[in-house]
């Protein structure tokens, strides 16, 4: 059995962004961004992550 590879484009978002499954999506970011360290524990973390991210690059730009 042949599988996909996780770079292509199509796979990564089907591993990642599957509302099935936002368990492997957060312990991917806390892997990738906070060491391991359980950070971000629910989508809702995210959503504010990301307002947090968006006003830090709107200040940066100005």
């Amino acid at each position: 059995m042949r599988f996909i590879s996780p770079k292509t484009d199509f796979a990564f978002k089907k591993i990642f962004a599957s509302e099935d499954s936002p368990d492997i999506l957060i312990s991917f970011l806390n892997a990738l961004i906070y060491d391991n360290q359980n950070t971000i524990q629910s989508i809702d973390d995210l959503v504010e992550l990301r307002t947090v991210f968006l006003l830090m690059l709107t200040v940066s730009i100005t």
